[in-house]
């Protein structure tokens, strides 16, 4: 095993994201494995990396969402972008994804995990807005956070 310092593995880093950013450029119609690197990993890509291929990703899971992977990949995405965008403290970019979610995907009733964390994504975005000052999103969350935590396994 090579020992790189920390300039060396910055580096190659660099070079591996733009390596990989090269491959998804270059690949016209985005199959899952595309799909999954990008959806599972969007906090390695730059920012105007991310926006320039959101659009794509939604068109493509759209197309496919009768396919239940690719309907698990929507909702995934879209999780994680707004996740991605509550942690960096961008309530902008976390409400534009939300109402993309809220437009795109059909979430009803049955679907419990999609649902829950629907709800607690828009009580994170509530409680932003709110400068943590919201009882009611705050309870909510709270609730939905005990619900999983009483069905994890140890």
């Amino acid at each position: 095993m090579q020992n790189l310092d920390d300039q060396e593995f910055l580096k190659d880093e660099k070079n591996n994201i733009n390596k990989l950013m090269n491959h998804l450029d270059i690949v016209e119609r985005w199959g899952i494995f595309e799909l999954a690197i990008f959806t599972n990993c969007l906090w390695i890509f730059p920012i105007p990396y991310i926006f320039v291929n959101s659009e794509k990703v939604i068109s493509h899971l759209i197309d496919f969402s009768e396919i239940r992977i690719y309907e698990r990949s929507a909702f995934s995405f879209f999780f994680n972008i707004i996740i991605l965008f509550i942690d960096k403290n961008d309530l902008k970019s976390a409400k534009y994804f939300f109402e993309k979610m809220e437009n795109t995907l059909h979430i009803d009733t049955h679907q419990l995990y999609e649902k829950s964390f629907s709800v607690f994504l828009k009580n994170c975005i509530t409680l932003m807005e709110s400068n943590f000052d919201d009882n009611e999103s705050y309870k909510s969350s709270y609730n939905i956070i005990n619900y999983f935590l009483f069905f994890r396994i140890p």
